[in-house]
């Protein structure tokens, strides 16, 4: 026969394997929740350093004359005082940054036309045009050519298109039928009509000039 001790005893053993047997499913539960929580956390620690860690923006291109805001074939029309039309192309053009009202034109092409229905052609490498004046400096080779064929040819001159009026105050040669114009400065005004040639005017006529002709 067992005495108390023994009964006590293995009561406490079945309660404690019974409390094991209780508690297994739930220890193995409480793992799987651990592990899953490690692997959220992680998870989040890894998004939230990634997110944290600053991205490098690809680099900006390289911008030629970054001041500058050009236009390729640009075109500029208008109505001179006689209300006739012209015409400026260019093949680049751009804004002045200190004066809105300026144009620089590379390669730029005038087409004045004239009352009488005729037209003028004016070219040069350059030229500045002010929009509020609707004037235009030109420089290198600079070349007018009338509607009569007469052709005009210097290093600068200016354009004033409302009025069809032409300035240039460096040597000039003029060439017209069978007339060559040597001078020092021209101006064409009254629509192209009129012609002054100034300072030292040498003309030709004929054939081409002989060598040390001054003829007047």
């Amino acid at each position: 026969m067992s005495s108390h001790t023994e009964a006590k005893a293995g009561t406490g053993a079945i309660r404690r394997a019974v409390l094991r047997a209780r508690l297994a499913p739930l220890l193995t539960w409480a793992s799987i929740a651990a592990v899953v929580g490690f692997a959220a956390v992680f998870v989040l620690q890894a998004g939230l350093f990634a997110y944290l860690v600053p991205v490098t923006p690809p680099a900006p291109p390289t911008i030629e004359n970054p001041d500058k805001i050009t236009s390729d074939n640009s075109v500029i029309t208008g109505r001179d005082s006689k209300d006739q039309p012209y015409k400026v192309t260019a093949k680049r053009a751009w804004q002045d940054p200190d004066n809105t009202k300026i144009i620089h034109l590379e390669t730029m092409k005038a087409v004045l036309d004239q009352a009488n229905g005729s037209s003028s052609t004016v070219v040069s490498d350059i030229a500045v045009y002010d929009s509020d004046t609707k004037k235009a400096d030109l420089s290198g080779n600079v070349v007018l050519v009338r509607g009569d064929g007469t052709t005009a040819r210097m290093d600068s001159a200016t354009v004033y298109l409302k009025d069809q009026k032409l300035t240039s105050s460096v040597p000039v040669v003029v060439t017209s039928n069978d007339m060559i114009v040597h001078a020092n400065g021209m101006e064409i005004t009254n629509d192209g009509d009129d012609i002054l040639f100034l300072n030292g005017v040498k003309t030709h006529f004929g054939g081409p000039p002989a060598k040390g002709d001054k003829s007047q």
